[in-house]
């Protein structure tokens, strides 16, 4: 019965590391996806900001200003539609390494429960065991003792 609990240990031990695995993995997919959100804003911000100059140079009638926040407007804006792509993929595999994750947790707990319970299982075992030796050596006092007395017995009703 040991050596099955040393089994299910290591198992448990076996699922905890790809549990770990995953939570790492689920860290560096977040982690990218952060990133490059961060990348998409501040190319919206740029956009933000050339299409405010835009409008400012438009307004004092600088036509070369206007036409370079107009180029650094689109440029930042075919950045930020890239950018947009990749998101979305790291946010795909983001929530695949979430779902993965959380099956090898929910793997990695149930093991934990099954080799809890089976330790537990063993000591009930070993207790009705010992209890059950317990017993049959009170019975074989008990019948030693019952026997021993009535050889006794007969002996002295033998001697009267």
């Amino acid at each position: 019965m040991q050596a099955r609990i040393e089994t299910l240990k290591r198992l448990t031990k076996l699922y905890e590391a790809v549990e770990k695995a995953h939570s790492v993995e689920l860290k560096r997919t977040t982690a990218a996806l952060h990133e490059v959100q961060s990348a998409v804003d501040a190319e919206a911000k740029i956009t933000r900001r050339a299409a405010h100059q835009g409008r400012e140079a438009l307004a004092s009638g600088d036509r070369m200003q206007w036409a370079a926040a107009d180029l650094q407007r689109k440029a930042a804006g075919a950045k930020r539609n890239r950018l947009e792509s990749v998101r979305v993929e790291r946010k795909r595999s983001s929530e695949t390494a979430r779902e993965q994750y959380v099956a090898s947790r929910r793997k990695s707990e149930q093991m934990q429960r099954l080799t809890t319970r089976a330790a537990e299982q063993i000591a009930v075992d070993e207790a009705k065991k010992m209890q059950s030796a317990t017993d049959d050596r009170f019975l074989a006092r008990r019948r030693w003792s019952g026997a021993a007395g009535e050889q006794a017995s007969t002996k002295r009703m033998k001697a009267s």
